[in-house]
């Protein structure tokens, strides 16, 4: 199940800060001063888990370790955030057996998500729900639609 806590203080800052958030790029800005949900998910929680940005990166490496994104315990900025944030990041299959083309992680992180969508599959995950179902061609539910 996804930490709530922590899905909840992510869209919390971007909604405090919105003008720090850019869902289309990990990080973006001279010095990564605007990043997607993601990217404030590692941000915000990188020292927690003991990792720290790779200056100029989107890696991120433990915490006092060489620099190089090459360290085997350096993680890319989407592969922390579904860490920190416990993510569901497989594919869900339908009652029929078909497959969805998504996973949690991979719908709450595209780059093309509103900031009503975003709030929207954040909501879900913190009630226990799957959001890949919900996730249709780019759009999560039709309420982020008229919202949005």
């Amino acid at each position: 199940m996804a930490n709530a806590e922590r899905l909840q203080t992510v869209m919390q800052y971007i909604t405090d800060h919105p003008e720090e958030h850019n869902q289309g790029w990990w990080f973006s800005g001279s010095c990564g001063t605007a990043a997607c949900f993601a990217g404030w998910a590692a941000n915000l929680y990188a020292e927690q888990m003991g990792m720290e940005r790779i200056a100029g990166s989107l890696y991120y490496r433990p915490i006092g370790t060489y620099w190089s994104v090459v360290h085997p315990d350096a993680k890319h900025v989407r592969s922390l955030a579904i860490e920190i944030l416990d993510l569901d990041d497989n594919n869900h299959a339908f009652s029929d057996g078909s497959l969805v083309a998504t996973t949690d992680a991979s719908a709450l992180f595209a780059a093309h998500n509103t900031q009503a969508e975003i709030q929207l599959m954040v909501k879900d995950l913190v009630n226990g729900e799957s959001i890949a179902h919900n996730y249709t061609r780019g759009v999560y539910k039709e309420e982020a639609e008229a919202n949005g």
